[in-house]
């Protein structure tokens, strides 16, 4: 609020809100709250679609009343509606003096993945950002590397959300792959910016063989580099093994995670967090085959790891506490279960808040492994 108060003519700021339904109602909101600067809001569902976004811009500006602040929504559609979308984004980068020439401070409104485009497609004009703020409520956003499982959750849509934006962000990526395969870019320009969304998108919309064929395509472009045990290659491994532990097929789901495993420990070593996650899907997978031996096995690994890279106060520690207090629960060890999901408790109220979903879904753990521990009890003395 404070930064949007004290805008000025020429500032660029990037917005990353992922809810089309919140980036519409966002100009009104930052209104009632105080802000005092006058604004227009240029939505590209409404504009006319022709020239490039930045002209377009300048169009609507020069038919505006004196405003201070320029609220840019829609972008997404204009991208979509252009022949070639990694030239629209390189169109934004190489409009940026015209941008800063509007007399307006202006305020993009963009879904995560358009963010990632522009970070990595479009520096000439991300360098000229005045701030970048993220105002989604749910953090969706942990860095790739983090592995962060993308398909997880693949029944339920995101806050704000719709299957017919997501299609939307489907076809936008799908054809900036198919453009960037044609112009052989890096393997880095593909990855993080488009195949993880896009894999993503095609998982939780029930394309999973796209999302399969997606995969192991881009590793075989990694296979074909001077360096095919790139860390990317682990990412890409693990949302395989991602893949088919959704689909149920544990057998694959634990080949592929090995692979990631293997390569993770030779290109980052084994105190890297990144194996610690590696580890948990592992326990994961083993614990869905219902080995409770394993799974306390490669848990109990990758808590060992956290506990001693991240410490105790890092939200991966609280979540390996939870898995762990869930494969005690499985085993009929309430008192064990008990123990871990305070410790996991605990430790994500004070991390992350007492209202995240993540302590809410420990809590809701904890209550449920006391039932059990007192039916337990119950049945023990019962006649």
């Amino acid at each position: 609020m404070k930064a949007l108060q004290n805008a000025a003519p020429g500032q660029l700021f990037f917005m990353q809100i992922n809810s089309p339904v919140q980036r519409r109602e966002l100009p009104e909101r930052l209104k009632a709250e105080g802000l005092k600067a006058s604004y227009a809001v240029a939505d590209f569902a409404k504009l006319p679609r022709s020239g490039n976004p930045c002209k377009v811009l300048d169009e609507f500006v020069k038919d505006c009343r004196q405003i201070k602040i320029l609220y840019v929504e829609g972008l997404d559609l204009a991208i979509a509606s252009h022949p070639y979308p990694g030239d629209a984004i390189e169109e934004l980068s190489l409009g940026r003096e015209l941008l800063a020439s509007l007399g307006v401070a202006v305020v993009f409104l963009l879904p995560r993945f358009l963010i990632d485009l522009i970070r990595s497609q479009a520096l000439n004009l991300w360098s000229w950002r005045a701030h970048d703020f993220n105002l989604d409520p749910i953090d969706r956003d942990r860095p790739l590397t983090d592995f962060r499982p993308f398909f997880e959750g693949v029944d339920s849509i995101a806050p704000g959300d719709t299957p017919e934006s997501r299609d939307r962000r489907i076809r936008i990526l799908r054809r900036l792959y198919d453009q960037a395969i044609a112009e052989r870019r890096t393997p880095e320009s593909l990855v993080d910016p488009i195949v993880m969304p896009l894999a993503e998108d095609l998982f939780v919309s029930g394309r999973y063989a796209e999302a399969e064929e997606l995969l192991r395509h881009a590793l075989s472009i990694y296979e074909k580099t001077p360096r095919p045990e790139h860390p990317n290659v682990a990412i890409l491994w693990n949302n395989l093994g991602e893949a088919w532990r959704a689909k149920g097929d544990h057998g694959k789901a634990i080949a592929y995670f090995e692979k990631a495993l293997e390569s993770d420990l030779k290109t980052l070593g084994p105190e890297h967090p990144n194996v610690a996650i590696l580890w948990n899907n592992l326990g994961g997978v083993w614990r869905d085959k219902g080995d409770h031996g394993k799974a306390i096995e490669f848990y109990e690994k990758a808590l060992e790891s956290d506990l001693k890279t991240l410490g105790p106060g890092h939200p991966s520690v609280a979540i390996l506490w939870n898995n762990l207090g869930g494969v005690w629960r499985d085993k009929g060890d309430h008192g064990k279960a008990i123990a871990y999901f305070e410790k996991a408790r605990a430790s994500a109220h004070k991390t992350l808040g007492p209202e995240h979903p993540d302590t809410l879904r420990i809590r809701r753990n904890l209550e449920a492994a006391k039932d059990g521990l007192e039916k337990t009890k119950k049945d023990r003395v019962s006649p």
